[in-house]
This record gives C-alpha cells, structure tokens and sequence, in this order.
C-alpha cells in the first residue's frame, strides 16, 4: 500500500473504508453469518462539479476495481432512475419533490454501481451492496460492501425488501449491511 492516495476525496479516506470494513464483519458475525473473513469495502465517490481533477474516485485505488471501468455508471443510474416507477410519482412541496428526486438519483447510482462491480466479475463470489451516496467535500461517496454470498445466502431472507411500495426489510443480515 503507498503512502499517497492519488484519488482523494477527504482525509482519512483509507481508515474510514478501513473500519467500516472491521465493523461490518464485526456485527455480521454477531448476528451468525458463517463467514466475515472474505469481505470486502470500496469507496467509490463521484465528482459533485467538472472541476474536481478525477470525476470517479475508487478507494483502495490499488485494487481490482478501477475508475475507467466505472465510466458507464452515471448513464446506467440514469436508466435506473427512468424505469423507477418512483420516479413518477408528483408531489406538491417543490422542496420535498427535490429532496425525493435526488434520493431516487443516489439510490439509482448505488444500483448502476453494485451492477458494474457484478458485471466485472473481479469479486467472485461475494455479493455486494452500495450505499445511497453521501456527499463528502467535492464527492457524493458510495460505501459498497461485498459480503460472500453462500454463507450470505445461508440465512433466513424474505424475497424482497418491500411489499405495495412500503419498505419492510429483507433480512436482519441485509440491515445489518445496510
């Protein structure tokens, strides 16, 4: 590991991505997933203006995972969005239209990103999750965890995570991650 970090969006960036890594294998051992050892936290941040020196940022930037292979991502999370019937839905407060709306656009980048990473195939076995995206400085970051699958799997899970619209939760597992 070098000591610089090329792809900064803030300081401590590596020690952040570092202890959620610790953590969630922590509390995912806790609740009995049978295997923590394989996983695996990225940091993947998007350039909140075009005058940021890199558009994408991975943290580790020395992994498998690398910037060019993200370039499509914003254009799938697009499409994402489009196809959300959530994103149809009007509401009369312009503020919490805007509010609701930029949810809908982090929510579909974090699936267009989890989508690029499966695509990839760079993480065999692991399933991954992305966060909704927060802004931190100059980046809205995305914190992807990689949890392996068969022990992920193993544990009692409901199909989906919602029924008519309503979020439920999937499992205790998947809230742990999330």
């Amino acid at each position: 590991m070098k000591d610089s970090i090329d792809q900064f969006m803030w300081a401590f960036q590596r020690h952040f991505r570092v202890r959620v890594e610790l953590r969630i294998k922590q509390a995912l051992s806790q609740i009995g997933l049978p295997e923590t050892e394989g996983i695996r936290v990225l940091l993947v941040g998007f350039a909140l203006d075009s005058s940021s020196y890199h558009q994408i940022c991975v943290e580790p930037e020395d992994g498998p995972l690398l910037v060019h292979e993200l370039q499509g991502v914003t254009l799938r999370a697009n499409e994402l969005l489009e196809a959300n019937p959530e994103s149809k839905i009007e509401f009369g407060d312009p503020r919490f239209r805007m509010i609701r709306r930029n949810s809908l656009v982090r929510r579909s980048r974090g699936d267009a990103l989890v989508e690029a990473i499966d695509r990839l195939g760079i993480y065999p076995n692991l399933t991954f999750f992305a966060s909704e995206g927060s802004p931190v400085g100059v980046y809205e970051t995305h914190t992807c965890v990689g949890v392996p699958t068969i022990p992920l799997d193993s544990l009692p899970a409901l199909d989906g995570a919602e029924v008519d619209r309503v979020y439920v939760g999937r499992s205790l597992q998947h809230e742990v991650i999330s």
